[in-house]
């Protein structure tokens, strides 16, 4: 059995049950599910080991990222761009550099949880589940670029966060 497969025996319908969520049991919800499979099979090697913490999560956050996609479609609202400016200043100290005890670890997520979704996710999935900013990208279904970009912003707000509570 290849790793598509196991994929699809594995986490299938967890990821259903995360379109129902989103769009009840509606055709929405299948065609979510169809979609993320499409990106799963494009980042296939993101994948280590399946069944797996990672893999599972990564499934999860496919398949969130593209309820929302088709959410916003049905809307038909555009993508804000970034103000102009936005992406310049100090490069933010990385939150991966630094040695956390396990009590620490357990702070620090609970600070991911509060940050914005597109924030904690993108996180998640480097921090957690180790992927390059091309892998991540590809996950999130953003350009690299993006990818980088957001990964920037999500480690400033988690650093601010943690300042105001005192992990730093």
């Amino acid at each position: 059995m290849n790793k598509a497969e196991k994929i699809w025996i594995e986490y299938s319908r967890m990821m259903l049950r995360i379109a129902r969520g989103f769009f009840g049991d509606t055709p929405d919800a299948e065609d979510a599910v169809s979609e993320a499979v499409e990106r799963i099979l494009r980042c296939l090697d993101a994948f280590g080991e399946v069944p797996s913490p990672p893999a599972r999560m990564l499934c999860a956050v496919i398949t969130k990222n593209i309820c929302r996609d088709i959410a916003r479609r049905k809307m038909r609202i555009p993508e804000a761009e970034d103000p102009p400016g936005e992406d310049e200043g100090p490069a933010a100290p990385s939150a991966e550099s630094v040695w956390f005890s396990a009590e620490t670890v357990e702070e620090v997520k609970r600070c991911v949880a509060r940050l914005p979704e597109p924030y904690a996710d993108i996180l998640r999935l480097k921090m957690g589940c180790k992927l390059s900013a091309k892998e991540t990208a590809a996950a999130l279904g953003i350009s690299e670029g993006n990818a980088r970009i957001r990964l920037y912003r999500a480690r400033a707000a988690l650093l601010k966060l943690m300042k105001e509570e005192g992990l730093l």
